[in-house]
C-alpha cells in the first residue's frame, strides 16, 4: 500500500508539471525536460509515437514504414482537453489523415511540449527519421503562448531537424489563435512561418474550432485540419 501511495504521489506531481506547460524565458532549453521521462514512464512509450497499422511491429521496420509522419504537441495527439492527453485518441488528426488518404500515417504528439523538446523527444523515443518519408510539423503552439517572438526558435529547431536528416518532404502547419494568448500573437507567429517556409506552409485557421477549454480543437475541427493537410500534400506531389 505504501508503494502504491508513493507512486500515486509522484505521478500526481509529475502530471501537474506536465499539464502546466513550460514557462519560457525566451531561451531554447538545451537539456531534455524532466517531463520527458515522466511521459515515457506514464505511457510506457507506446502512446507517444504511434502508427495507424500495427502496435506490435516497430515503426521504423521496412515492412511497416509510414508514408507520412506527423510530429507535434497535444494538437497532433488530438487532445480535447478533457484529461485524455495520453490516451489513444481516435480523433487525432494524423489518424483521420490516414483514414481519408488510405496511406500509412504515423503520429507523435507530446502534450505541453515546446518545439525544442518535441524534436528531442521524438528522436529519443526512436521516431523514424527518413528523407523518403513526408513529415507534417504542427509545432509551436506552446512557444507562441509564451511569446510570438519565440517563432525564431521554432524555425531554428525545425530547420536543424530537417538538415540533420536531409528531410525535404515536409509541410509546416500554422499555429492556432487559442484563447489564452494575447491578441495578435498568432498573426505575428504565422506570418514568420509563412515567410520562411513559403509554399510548404499551411494556414489552418480557417479550419479551427475550439473545444470547451479554448485551446484544443473539436473532433470536427481536427478532421477538417487533416483533410486540409491531405489536400496540401497532394497538391505538392507528396
Amino acid at each position: 500500500m505504501k508503494r502504491k501511495l508513493l507512486v500515486y504521489i509522484i505521478y500526481s506531481i509529475a502530471s501537474v508539471s506536465l499539464l502546466s506547460g513550460c514557462g519560457s524565458t525566451g531561451e531554447v532549453v538545451k537539456t531534455p525536460p524532466e517531463t520527458s521521462a515522466v511521459a515515457a514512464a506514464d505511457t510506457q512509450k507506446e502512446d507517444l509515437i504511434e502508427t495507424g497499422d500495427s502496435e506490435e511491429e516497430p515503426q521504423g521496420s521496412v515492412s511497416d514504414k509510414p508514408d507520412i509522419v506527423w510530429i507535434g504537441d497535444s494538437l497532433t495527439q488530438g487532445s480535447t482537453g478533457e484529461d485524455n492527453h495520453n490516451e489513444n485518441n481516435p480523433q487525432a488528426p494524423w489518424r483521420i489523415h490516414g483514414e481519408i488518404s488510405g496511406l500509412n500515417v504515423a503520429g507523435a504528439g507530446f502534450y505541453g511540449y515546446h518545439t525544442h523538446d518535441i524534436f528531442w523527444a521524438y528522436e529519443e523515443y526512436n521516431g523514424l527519421i527518413d528523407p523518403d518519408v513526408t513529415y507534417v510539423y504542427w509545432v509551436g503552439s506552446n512557444d507562441c503562448h509564451d511569446s510570438p517572438n519565440d517563432v525564431k526558435y521554432v524555425i531554428e529547431e525545425t530547420d536543424r531537424f530537417n538538415e540533420r536528416a536531409g528531410i525535404t518532404r515536409f509541410i509546416m502547419l500554422g499555429t492556432t489563435n487559442r484563447g489564452d494568448m494575447p491578441e495578435g500573437s498568432c498573426d505575428i507567429f504565422n506570418k514568420a512561418l509563412s515567410d520562411h517556409y513559403g509554399d510548404k506552409y499551411l494556414d489552418i485557421l480557417p479550419y479551427v474550432e475550439f473545444g470547451p477549454d479554448g485551446v484544443h480543437l473539436t473532433e470536427e475541427s481536427y478532421a477538417a485540419v487533416a483533410s486540409a493537410v491531405n489536400d496540401k500534400l497532394k497538391a505538392m506531389g507528396f
